[in-house]
């Protein structure tokens, strides 16, 4: 049943998932930009640590659909 608190919630979800993006962008943009424009050793750490959050939650899903091919020990 789809009720006004339904709503409510879904439209909290889509706020969130909106200012999450807007936020996330902000920060990647600036750490691009100081990575490109100062070319130092610190900024480049940094830009290639942040590209962690792309290969980390492909790992898991990975080691997620692989644990349904292995045999259950006992």
């Amino acid at each position: 049943m789809v009720n006004s608190q339904t709503y409510n919630f879904m439209y909290n979800s889509i706020k969130l998932a909106g200012l999450s993006t807007i936020f996330i962008i902000l920060v990647f943009v600036i750490v691009a930009y100081t990575s490109r424009m100062l070319n130092s050793a610190a900024g480049i750490a940094l830009a290639k640590t942040m590209t962690t959050g792309y290969a980390i939650p492909g790992a898991i899903i990975a080691i997620g659909v692989l644990s349904f091919f292995i045999p259950a020990a006992g």
